[in-house]
C-alpha cells in the first residue's frame, strides 16, 4: 500500500459500548504502558490511551495527513510503511504493540508480525484484531453470488488478506507467538431472536458464541499474544 492509496480512518472510544473492538483493546492495554500503535490513523486510540490511561504512545502511520493529526496525541509518529522501513526508525521496546485492523491491509502480515517481536519488551503483549470473512453477513451474500467490496467493514476495498478464525490462529502461531487471550465482537442478524437473546443475556451468551459460534457471529477476532 502506498501513502497515496492509504485511507484516513477516523473513530473514537466509547467505553459504554462493551461490544466494540476499540473498547476491548484499550482495556487490554491497561495503564501506564509504553505502547506502539501500528496504523494509528488520526490518533483517536492513542489520544485515549495517553490521556485516560497514562500511556506513552508511539504511532506508525502510512497516511501523512493522518500521521500529522496523530502527532498531537503521541510521543512520536513515524510516517511510513510497516512493510518497508518504518520499523527501522523505532527506538527501544514496548510493553504493548497494537495491530488494530491493520494486518488485513498488508501484503505479508506474517513477516510484519514476526518483525514486531524484536520491539516487544520482556513480558510484553501484542494485541491483534482481525475482521472475520466467514461472518454470517458475508456467507449470506455468497449464497446469492455476491462478494461486494465496500468503503469500510469486512470487505473494505483496501483489504489484501482475508481471515477466518482458523487462518487467523494459524497466522499468529506461525509468527511465533503464544496466545494469552482471545475475544470477539459479536454481530448477529438484526431483529432476529438470537440477537435479542444475546443482548438480554450478554455475559452468558457471549461465552456460548465464543465457544460454539465464533466463526458465524464473530465480526472481529481479538487475539492477545
Amino acid at each position: 500500500m502506498t501513502s497515496e492509496s492509504a485511507k484516513f480512518y477516523s473513530g473514537g472510544i466509547d467505553l459504554r459500548d462493551r461490544n466494540s473492538s476499540r473498547t476491548k483493546i484499550v482495556d487490554l492495554v491497561g495503564e501506564s504502558k509504553r505502547v506502539l500503535e501500528v496504523g494509528c490513523a488520526g490518533g483517536y486510540m492513542s489520544q485515549f490511551l495517553s490521556r485516560e490511561r497514562g500511556c506513552r504512545v508511539t504511532g506508525i502511520e502510512i497516511n501523512p495527513l493522518a500521521a500529522r493529526e496523530a502527532a498531537a496525541h503521541c510521543e512520536a509518529v513515524i510516517i511510513g510503511d510497516v512493510e518497508a522501513a518504518a520499523f527501522e526508525k523505532l527506538v527501544g521496546t514496548f510493553d504493548v504493540i497494537i495491530f488494530a485492523d491493520v494486518l488485513e491491509h498488508l501484503r505479508d502480515p506474517l513477516r510484519v508480525l514476526r518483525n514486531a517481536a524484536a520491539f516487544l519488551s520482556n513480558g510484553g503483549l501484542v494485541i491483534v484484531s482481525l475482521p472475520n470473512v466467514a461472518h454470517w453477513e458475508v456467507r449470506r451474500a455468497l449464497l446469492f453470488g455476491r462478494f461486494d467490496y465496500a468503503p469500510t467493514g469486512i470487505l473494505d476495498d483496501t483489504h489484501l488478506r482475508f481471515f477466518t478464525y482458523d487462518t487467523a490462529l494459524t497466522l499468529v502461531r506461525e509468527a511465533g507467538y503464544d496466545i494469552a487471550g482471545f475475544d470477539l465482537v459479536f454481530r448477529g442478524p438484526r431483529h432476529w431472536k438470537y440477537d435479542t437473546f444475546y443482548r438480554q443475556w450478554e455475559r452468558k451468551s457471549h461465552w456460548l458464541v465464543m465457544r460454539c459460534f465464533r466463526g458465524l457471529f464473530g465480526y472481529q477476532f481479538i487475539f492477545t499474544l
